[in-house]
């Protein structure tokens, strides 16, 4: 049940935007300030691009507020509030995460929510089908009111899709499997210390860490600045408790669902009848990576 930390590491290179998907390394040209002169070469092949493009979402830094799961479809998950996920409390919170089944798998699943307004006046998270490299029409939409005649930023910043992680953790509240559903920052403090050689794999049962989350509301926001590995490294538990929890884990890859594109049009449609839902190749390779929300998702974002 090892963890393959090579892939922490880059995982971790790239959230803290050092690695290939969008940070500086020595394959990277690093654009200093003033003039940078190049010399933009050909592909190997004739009939092959000179270039390559990709669409990168920007990783927000700050916190957001705590968004639970609601198995009615308005929460974190997707799904919702309820005994199979772990209710982040004020205060400390104490979990152990648990390594995945297979030795080569990976112990947290990645998804992106869209937060859809629905007609009664609730909001239903709806997860994002470029995961799935698909074309997603509430991600078109998003782009569209950013734009005249249809532009609407409050409803673009409301429903931009934004990561979500879930890993499987022992409650140590209750001793109990439950799924923790967090964002980016919690995510990447979680990744941080398995790079960290003070930690290692913490999520190793024989010799990792519990890792405890501290919730500290400041406003309507929380904020988990405190949340990090314990420092002493312990048995996750007994060896009768781990293999009975091994067998509880619950599928957390399931829930990276692939929605159904014709129902997303039409709630795209339902939201805004007259913005674009529909993009062609071209629309979408001339797509600005950022757009101006970015103070507003640095709250939304944990």
């Amino acid at each position: 049940m090892a963890i393959d930390l090579d892939k922490i590491r880059e995982i971790h290179a790239n959230l803290s935007g050092k690695g290939t998907g969008g940070g500086m390394s020595d394959t990277f040209l690093k654009i200093e300030d003033g003039t940078n002169s190049v010399r933009v070469l050909p592909p190997k092949e004739d009939d092959a691009d000179f270039y390559a493009m990709t669409k990168l979402h920007r990783v927000p830094q700050h916190k957001i507020k705590e968004i639970h799961a609601n198995l009615s479809g308005k929460g974190t998950a997707g799904g919702g509030m309820s005994d199979t996920f772990l209710k982040i409390e004020d205060g400390t919170n104490s979990v152990r995460i648990l390594p995945p089944k297979e030795e080569d798998g990976d112990f947290y699943a990645m998804t992106k929510l869209h937060r859809v307004p629905q007609q009664d006046g609730t909001v239903k998270n709806i997860h994002c089908r470029q995961v799935h490299g698909e074309q997603c029409p509430i991600c078109n939409l998003y782009y569209s009111l950013w734009k005249e005649p249809t532009k609407d930023e409050a409803l673009a910043r409301q429903i931009k899709g934004r990561d979500r992680y879930y890993m499987n953790v022992v409650d140590r509240e209750t001793g109990a499997v439950k799924i923790l559903s967090v964002g980016i920052i919690l995510f990447k403090k979680v990744i941080a210390a398995m790079v960290d050689p003070d930690y290692g794999d913490i999520t190793d049962v024989e010799e990792g860490h519990d890792f405890k989350i501290v919730k500290i509301m400041e406003g309507q926001w929380p904020k988990y600045d405190q949340s990090a590995p314990r420092p002493k490294s312990t048995p996750a538990g007994s060896g009768k408790e781990v293999s009975g929890w091994m067998e509880s884990l619950h599928d957390i890859q399931s829930l990276v669902k692939l929605e159904d594109y014709e129902e997303l049009k039409q709630t795209a449609e339902s939201i805004n009848p007259f913005a674009a839902v529909e993009r062609s190749a071209d629309d979408i390779r001339h797509t600005p990576t950022e757009v101006g929300d970015d103070d507003y998702m640095e709250r939304l974002q944990s």
